[in-house]
């Protein structure tokens, strides 16, 4: 798990089935220590539950995603 806060979103003519419904946004990973600076390199998360722009987010990958 990591906190990222969300800074863009991107647009897809064609993705995976099972993304049908969700949005792509592009989030960046940050340190909530170190007054939400950035710690690594912006990814591409699919959001299910609606999350907005500026807010931040907890981000999980691998098979527990």
């Amino acid at each position: 798990m990591q906190i990222a806060k969300v800074i863009g979103n991107i647009w897809a003519t064609r993705k995976e089935s099972t993304l049908t419904g969700m949005k792509l946004l592009i989030v960046q990973p940050i340190n909530i220590l170190d007054n939400d600076m950035p710690c690594s390199v912006p990814i591409v998360a699919a959001d299910m539950i609606g999350a907005g722009m500026g807010e931040t987010v907890i981000i999980v990958t691998g098979s527990t995603a």
